[in-house]
């Protein structure tokens, strides 16, 4: 964490990492979108896009750990320097989509591998995130949730993930972030990663 935080106040940006430059292949995702509706920095995480067999094939459970660690610095740097910006908090929202997630992505291997990371924002960044909204949530994902997730983390981390079914998901993101801060996919104005988070994400 230590490395990860130096070499970020040096200007480093976070896909200069090769760790983290192997995390969009495994599960796409965008860690700097644009402020949201409610002032805080969206993050969007396709989880039933996942590939799981190149997450378990192209690193290792100490490398899967490590680059989240560095994802979590930078993003706790980001914050940080948009709130500076802004003359006020600026927290994260992370929205993370269930649509697509099968048995595969929930075997034990998997769940095992996931087990310390899931638990990190929890016990060293409790106040980078606002919310987490998961979309998309079927049976299958809140059994797992409640099940394997939730008796991981704190009752303070539990009560700011809200879980929305699909057909309230559309809703719940133009209501927690806005058609302006939303990628097109979701039913936004984006096309393509906005250029401020751009120059930022490198």
């Amino acid at each position: 964490a230590d490395a990860a935080r130096a070499r970020f106040l040096r200007g480093g940006r976070l896909f200069d990492s090769a760790g983290v430059r192997r995390l969009p292949a495994v599960t796409p995702f965008c860690p700097e979108h644009l402020i949201g509706a409610h002032g805080d920095l969206c993050v969007f995480i396709s989880l039933g896009a996942a590939d799981v067999d190149l997450f378990m094939s192209s690193m290792t459970k100490a490398e899967f750990e490590a680059s989240q660690v560095e994802l979590l610095e930078w993003l706790l740097l980001r914050c940080d320097q948009l709130s500076c910006a802004a003359g006020r908090l600026v927290s994260a929202i992370q929205f993370f989509d269930c649509h697509g997630i099968g048995l595969k992505h929930v075997h034990p291997r998997v769940l095992w591998r996931l087990r310390d990371a899931v638990q990190y924002i929890d016990k060293y960044y409790p106040d980078v995130c606002r919310a987490v909204m998961a979309r998309h949530v079927f049976h299958l994902v809140t059994k797992v949730y409640n099940g394997f997730v939730k008796p991981l983390l704190s009752r303070q981390l539990q009560e700011r993930i809200y879980l929305v079914s699909p057909e309230r998901s559309a809703r719940q993101y133009l209501g927690s972030a806005g058609a302006a801060a939303l990628p097109a996919c979701y039913g936004g104005a984006h096309a393509r990663l906005p250029t401020v988070a751009q120059r930022s994400l490198g």
